[in-house]
This record gives C-alpha cells, structure tokens and sequence, in this order.
C-alpha cells in the first residue's frame, strides 16, 4: 500500500508540474485602455494613443529565469524599453513606446511577444495581438519622420485626424486638426513652419469615435489641435511637427499636388524567384505535406511569362519546385540570382509552402523549404532575419513586388492557439522602403486549399491570378 501511495503521490505531483507549465506563463495589460489580454489572445483598440505596455510574467524566480526574458513589438526586440520590477504573482515588465523610435502602436494589427526559459530549461511563448481599427494619418500618401537627441526623454506622437491625404495644389486654406500625444505639455508644435497660436493644454478626452479618455498627469496626454493654415505658392508639402524641450522631434509630412510615379517607370529588366513547395521529405502529422502549393506556383510562374503578367524572359525567372526547392537552391536563388537586378529593375517573388515557428524556439519563425528539417529549423530552413538581409541589402531596386501563402499549417510543433506571426514578419521586412507585399492570410488564420478551386488550386492563388 505505500508502495502504491507513493506511486500515487509521485503520479499527483508530477500531474500538478505538468499542469503548471501548461498554464498561462503572460499576461498583457493596457493600463490606459484598461483591458488585459491572456496569451495567445486579441483585443481590439478604436485608436494607438497608447504610450506604455505591462506584461506580467506570471512565475516566480523559483520558476524562470528572469534574465531569460524577451519581449518584441511587431517584430522588434523591445527590452531596450522595457523596466522591471517585482510583483506578488512574478514579475512586471512595463515597456515605454515613446522612449524609442519604431515601437508606437500602428493602424491594424499589431503583435507583441513574450518568452522565457523556465526551471526545466523549455521554453515558454505568448503571443498578444492588438488590433487598432480606427485611427488617423490613414491617408496612404502620408509620411512620418522622427528624430531622438535624448533617447531617454521620450518622442511626441502626432495623430492627423484632417487632413487624412495628399493636398491638391488648389487647397489655398486648410483646418489641421488633430492630437499630440505626450506625457507632458512640454513642447512646441508648428504648422508649415508656423507655431501654433493655441493648444488645449487640458489633458482632454480625445473624440469618442477616435479615443479614450486620458486622466489629467497620466501618461501620454493627449492635447487636441486645431488650426487653419494658408498654404504657400508653390508648397511641395506641409509639416506638422511637434519638438520637446529636450529636442526629440515628430513629424506628420502632406503632400501637395504630389503624385504616384507608376511601378513600372523606368524599368530596365525584370527578374523572379518562384518557389512552391507541396512535398516535403521530413513531412509527418502535424508538418504534412499540401496539395497545390507547388500548382500554384507553375500557374503563377506561367503568368509571369505571358503577355498579360508582362512576358519576363524565361532566362530571368527562377522557378523552384517540390524536391528542386532545397534549402540551399531557394538560399541560391534568393541571394546570388536576385543580386543581379539594378536600381531601375523589377523583382517578383513567389512562395507557396509552409512556413512556421521553430518548436525549439517558437519566436523564432522560418519560410521551409523541400528538405527543412522541423527538428532543426535552424540549421535546414530560411530565417525571417535573412528575409530582412534579402530585402535590406540584396536586392538594390525598391521595384520589388511579393506574394507569400505561407501558412497552410499552424505551424510544426506550435500550440493549437498559438499565433502564426510568419505573414507579419514577411510583411514587415518585405514592404520597406514603399514595396508591395500581399499575404493569403492575416496572423493565426489558415490558408485554403481546395480542388473546387480551379481544379486544384490554393484560394489566394486562384483568385489572385484571376484579379490579374
């Protein structure tokens, strides 16, 4: 009987350990907006007046290294802004969005992600989307610019609700209205080069269609504006700029009367990479292999060399498919084919397969190739960060159009409800610098394939070559 009591006991403590590291380890907090987000979980925000994140880690030191730690804002290693301190469930980790440039909230969906290492030495991996659905500066012809003389001091926001777009260069007069957003009023905002004549310096309720309500002395006050401007003969653009006393700058750049230079301007030659990868020789339950990833591909491929997809010559076009597309003949043709496009040239890139978190290291997210391996994405499949080298440094021309349905699966070795960021990370490096890029799906949702869909077809394919 003890021998079973204790096999019993052993069985009980090793159920409640399990149990443990299958409970949530995050937990999201939006103090200003007053919601909190479990892991793996959304929320929906009307506008990104939100200037700091809480992420409670929910484990004693006992139970993770705290030093082990690591959060992202859309893709961005954000511990550089991030304070920690002790609480009664683990620990609190606050970070400051206008401490630094490039980690402010942005119109759509938005990611934020925690890991950690806990005592057994696993990994632990949450995922929390913030979608913010209505927001000014929507106008597509909008710039922004920033510049940082203290990093430590904070950056102003700036949130255009009019104009929402490009002037046309008979606007003569113009109502500029809208908010900045900053933790004091201790700064000065100019309109074409003209300060403000007045600002509501009362830390006031931004609209209700486009805001919440900000307590006076909290953090990121946001001071309404609204002022008519004369717009100069002959202006290019108009600046709305905010400066602190410590010389941090934001600003929100109109066009007047600018106008779209067509994508094909100038175009010397055109190039592309075309990969669809159906067969995988690693495949099994949970990585299995698709069915038209690698007909999606050809089709595409055979549009590029028609007369209606702009007759690329055949010598031009890299086409990769099922055991053709290695790790290392998909690494070739991205990173030594491409290197032969000029500034003035064109680059279109396809790719129809899987594309996955590591199960080692889910923030960790990769494009998988016919032979990756999911028991070692690191050393057999292509890493998000080179898709960003790819498109950073490779490939000289801004001329570059991508098309990616990359997520058929969940993900190798991913939790059921853990979110597939790989659409976010593809879109993030590959729409720099005003590059065009169109995912088949959003964060977390599947892509579609079928044989209603032109006799065997991916959805997104089917009817992107039919929009074509």
């Amino acid at each position: 009987m003890k021998q079973i009591a204790l096999i019993l006991l052993i069985f009980a403590g090793a159920s409640h350990a399990a149990q443990q590291r299958r409970s949530a380890a995050f937990e999201l907090e939006i103090s200003e907006a007053n919601v909190r987000v479990a892991e793996n979980r959304s929320v929906e925000l009307a506008h990104s007046f939100v200037s700091r994140l809480q992420v409670h880690v929910l484990r004693t030191p006992q139970q993770i290294n705290y030093g082990s730690v690591a959060l992202k804002v859309n893709g961005e290693s954000a511990n550089i802004i991030m304070t920690t301190k002790s609480e009664t469930t683990g620990m609190l980790c606050e970070l400051d969005l206008n401490l630094r440039a490039g980690f402010r909230l942005l119109p759509g969906r938005n990611s934020v992600e925690a890991s950690a290492v806990d005592f057994y030495g696993r990994r632990l991996y949450a995922t929390f989307l913030v979608d913010i659905r209505s927001e000014g500066n929507s106008g597509s012809e909008l710039r922004t610019e920033t510049s940082t003389t203290d990093p430590l001091a904070g950056l102003p926001q700036i949130k255009l609700a009019s104009p929402s777009g490009a002037l046309s260069k008979e606007d003569r007069r113009v109502v500029f209205e809208g908010v900045v957003v900053f933790r004091d009023r201790d700064w000065t905002l100019s309109i074409a080069g003209r300060p403000l004549s007045s600002v509501n310096e009362t830390a006031a309720a931004v609209p209700t269609t486009r805001g919440i309500a900000v307590s006076p002395g909290a953090t990121g006050n946001a001071f309404p504006f609204r002022q008519e401007v004369s717009i100069p003969e002959g202006a290019t653009e108009v600046r709305v700029e905010v400066e602190t006393r410590a010389g941090n700058r934001a600003a929100v750049i109109v066009p007047v009367g600018a106008a779209a230079v067509p994508l094909t301007e100038g175009v010397v030659d055109k190039y592309a990479v075309v990969i669809g990868v159906s067969r995988y020789r690693y495949a099994r339950p949970g990585f299995p292999n698709l069915q038209y990833a690698r007909a999606d591909a050809a089709a595409f491929r055979d549009f590029l060399l028609s007369q209606a997809g702009g007759q690329f010559r055949p010598t031009n076009v890299i086409t990769l498919f099922d055991e053709d597309a290695t790790i290392l003949n998909v690494r070739t043709a991205l990173f030594t084919f491409l290197t032969r496009s000029k500034e003035n040239d064109q680059v279109v890139i396809y790719f129809a397969g899987h594309g996955a978190p590591d199960p080692n290291n889910p923030n960790d997210l990769y494009f998988l190739a016919h032979d990756s391996d999911p028991a070692n994405m690191a050393a057999t499949a292509l890493p998000m960060w080179q898709m960003r080298d790819l498109f950073a440094r490779t490939i000289k021309t801004k001329r570059v159009v991508t098309f990616a349905d990359a997520c058929h699966s969940a993900g190798a070795g991913a939790a059921e409800d853990q979110k597939n960021l790989i659409n976010q990370y593809v879109y993030k490096y590959a729409s720099a610098d005003g590059r065009a890029i169109i995912t088949a799906s959003d964060i977390g949702e599947l892509s579609e394939e079928s044989e209603k869909w032109g006799a065997g077809h991916g959805v997104f394919t089917y009817f992107l070559l039919q929009a074509l």
